[in-house]
């Protein structure tokens, strides 16, 4: 399969492929034969990767939607009360991302979780 170890987060089955994601945000996208996997990675500005390293951003949630991977991203730079949120929109098949929407919370609970239909 592979050599390379990585940190699994998720997978789907996309168009007969297993697309697993690590939390680095690469997929290893594996044919039905599990021969030559493909490897692709979700494309961040370096603005974005400056921010989930400053503000303590995590994956919170991952969802698939038609030829879409929505990422949750929580951020808690100060305290959990001053936490906020927002969901990026990445190409399955590029990793390039479409769009994002930023979400606020202000509670000291965990509550926010997202369901996508089409």
């Amino acid at each position: 399969m592979s050599d390379t170890s990585f940190l699994f987060y998720d997978s789907q089955i996309y168009n007969d492929k297993l697309y697993i994601l690590s939390e680095d945000l690469n997929y290893t996208i594996f044919n039905d034969l599990n021969k030559n996997p493909k490897k692709l990675r979700l494309k961040q500005s370096n603005s974005v990767s400056e921010k989930i390293q400053n503000e303590k951003g995590i994956i919170s949630g991952v969802q698939y939607l038609a030829g879409s991977v929505f990422v949750l991203y929580d951020y808690v730079k100060n305290s959990p009360v001053d936490r906020i949120r927002e969901r990026r929109e990445y190409d399955l098949l590029t990793g390039k991302e479409l769009h994002v929407i930023p979400l606020a919370f202000k509670s000291n609970k965990e509550m926010i979780r997202f369901f996508l239909t089409k």
